[in-house]
């Protein structure tokens, strides 16, 4: 890595985060009592961000939202259920020392003991009788194969959504009062011929707690993005609040695996126009 030129970004991004919230202006909705941005902050926002190639096609939400913490729970699948689900008739085999339950092209496994499951059919993957079908038709197959191994959409938010070489690509998250969770997601492809790819790693409970913390405005979480340059040069097409439980902090300890969950609190959520999604929280 090349510490001189990280150590340059960081300084950057302090000194262009601290004069900009310096004349910063907030005011109050007299309806709602909202707690918002000023505009020009925003429009300052969008010109540092588009210096550094940074796109946004997207609106920038101005208020600055409180919510509850939420405790989530996770949810945890019967490997032989899931497998006569998915599979029907299926064997037992390792590879590469990870066990998969494996149906003819059909392929199933399981992760973080048992609560993430990934599904594959390799001949619908690689065939080439792919015919044209619309949005529509897709999530009609998708929600279809969903609910026939017994999936409830009711608590599901699609949150991503392209089309690439005719296969139509859904990512779900469990929402609690229409704002997402994350990282919970489930993530399907689909073609003509049906579903190609599933994966799931939900929470079967969301509940609200007493806490209740403020988000950062979404202008000043977005100029930390300045600090990643993996980032640079993309296009944000969905800005929104959600509740995010960052997995990541915990996937090495070594309970991990046993946890039964965590708490979610409210963060920015960013999403690309490449699918790719940043989280940027300060709680």
């Amino acid at each position: 890595m090349d510490w001189s030129k990280a150590k340059n970004i960081l300084i950057m991004a302090f000194i262009v985060t601290n004069i900009f919230l310096a004349y910063a202006l907030f005011s109050i909705d007299q309806d709602n009592q909202a707690l918002k941005v000023d505009d020009e902050f925003i429009s300052e926002v969008k010109g540092i961000l588009k210096s550094e190639n940074i796109k946004i096609d997207s609106n920038i939400p101005n208020e600055i939202p409180s919510l509850p913490t939420v405790s989530l729970e996770y949810e945890n699948y019967e490997v032989t259920d899931m497998a006569d689900k998915l599979l029907g008739d299926y064997s037992e085999e390792y590879i590469v020392g990870i066990k998969k339950y494996i149906s003819d092209t059909k392929m199933l496994e399981f992760f973080n003991n048992n609560k993430k499951i990934i599904y594959r059919d390799i001949e619908l993957r690689d065939s080439l009788n792919k015919t044209k079908i619309s949005k529509d038709q897709a999530l009609e197959l998708s929600k279809s194969f969903l609910t026939s191994i017994g999936f409830d959409l009711s608590d599901a938010k699609i949150s991503f959504y392209s089309e690439d070489d005719l296969v139509h690509k859904f990512e779900y998250s469990k929402a609690i009062d229409g704002v997402p969770i994350e990282e919970t997601n489930m993530k399907i492809e689909v073609s003509s011929e049906g579903v190609i790819v599933f994966e799931r790693y939900w929470m079967k409970n969301a509940k609200k707690e007493d806490r209740v913390l403020s988000a950062s405005s979404a202008p000043k979480a977005l100029l930390r993005l300045l600090t990643r340059e993996r980032y640079y040069g993309k296009t944000i097409v969905d800005i929104q609040i959600c509740y995010y439980f960052d997995t990541d902090r915990y996937i090495e300890n070594v309970g991990f695996k046993e946890s039964t969950g965590g708490v979610a609190v409210p963060t920015w959520r960013f999403v690309f126009s490449d699918g790719e999604k940043a989280f940027l929280e300060e709680n």
